[in-house]
């Protein structure tokens, strides 16, 4: 059955297998053990499920395109019936809110290529998951990527930095040209992987967000700027130790929380 990418779905299918198989070497390193299942976002025509399943793991696809449905029903008809797969059309930033509310009772493991637009949302809604995940692994833009890993002082650091930092250690373990795809998109890709810490975050999750974005919201501000809707953000800032005329992007996570909880 052929089938054409959808420009409106962003969709790229990877059709690398070196690539595919470092992805899969990464998301059965995180597993935890063989109870730990994998969902899979954007399944697309099964490119990365097929290893996935060879490597005997229960897998849930989530797949937004009710096109790609049935070639996938065909394609993974004995693996559907065994109860291995579960196919969900649905859409990953939906799906991904109903495992907040009620996720497994064990860890489990997220992956996919995101598609471009949706690569924010999908990493707000993994964050709210981190203690429910064993890890991460997404194909995604490497410019994102980069930023996401970026430290301190750089102007590549970003909103996703601090957040993401604070509960995941992150590591780009593979760069991928727009040659491993099809169709091939204008960009290069990367892989990440998003590993929880081992740590405890006592503070208000969603006030932490908020602060975070807040702050670079106007990241050309300085901080008495971009954060007066805090009320004595000035005098906070000087009793944690950080400069007032600091900007967004000079501030680790631990100053962020620092400044949260005096808030």
């Amino acid at each position: 059955m052929s089938y054409k990418a959808k420009k409106s779905f962003g969709q790229n299918f990877l059709n690398d297998s070196l690539v595919l198989n470092r992805i899969v070497r990464e998301i059965l390193v995180l597993r935890e053990s063989a109870q730990s299942e994998i969902y899979e976002i954007g399944t697309g025509l099964g490119a990365l499920t097929k290893p996935l399943l060879d490597s005997k793991a229960k897998l849930h696809s989530i797949e937004r395109d009710r096109d790609l449905i049935p070639i996938l029903q065909d394609k993974f008809e004995a693996e559907l019936q065994s109860g291995q797969l579960i196919l969900n059309e649905a859409d990953a930033i939906g799906f991904l809110k109903i495992l907040f509310e009620d996720p497994p009772k064990n860890n489990f493991v997220l992956c996919g290529n995101l598609p471009y637009h949706l690569t924010s949302s999908v990493f707000f809604e993994t964050a709210k998951l981190w203690k429910n995940i064993s890890g991460a692994v997404y194909l995604i833009q490497k410019e994102v990527a980069d930023r996401i890993v970026a430290e301190p002082n750089n102007k590549t650091y970003g909103i996703l930095s601090p957040i993401l930092q604070a509960i995941f250690e992150v590591q780009v373990v593979e760069k991928v040209p727009h040659t491993a795809f099809t169709p091939p998109p204008k960009v290069e890709s990367a892989v990440l992987v998003l590993k929880p810490k081992k740590r405890e975050f006592n503070l208000d999750w969603e006030a932490f967000v908020k602060l975070v974005k807040a702050a670079f919201s106007k990241r050309r501000k300085v901080l008495t700027n971009s954060l007066a809707e805090y009320p004595r953000i000035s005098s906070i800032l000087h009793k944690v130790g950080i400069d007032p005329k600091s900007r967004a992007e000079n501030l680790s996570f631990e100053d962020y929380e620092r400044i949260l909880a005096c808030l």
